[in-house]
């Protein structure tokens, strides 16, 4: 499995929820996971990364018992 680079890693996180629209961290990382790849970090440190940075959005979702992250 290929580890990306930070802007490899932001832009597919971007791209997939643009797509798909709100997603669960288990389902970024198995989207990540169908192209072999994975993030630089840990996933969930990775994205909350990116939601400090205002790339992407999350908040920590008791109903979906997890974080939830979407554009």
């Amino acid at each position: 499995m290929k580890t990306l680079s930070d802007e490899e890693a932001e832009k597919f996180i971007v791209t997939i929820l643009r797509e798909k629209g709100r997603m669960k961290t288990g389902d970024v990382e198995k989207e990540m996971e169908k192209l072999g790849a994975k993030c630089p970090d840990d996933s969930v440190r990775f994205l909350s990364m990116l939601r400090m940075k205002n790339k992407i959005k999350g908040k920590l979702s008791v109903e979906e018992k997890g974080w939830v992250w979407w554009i």
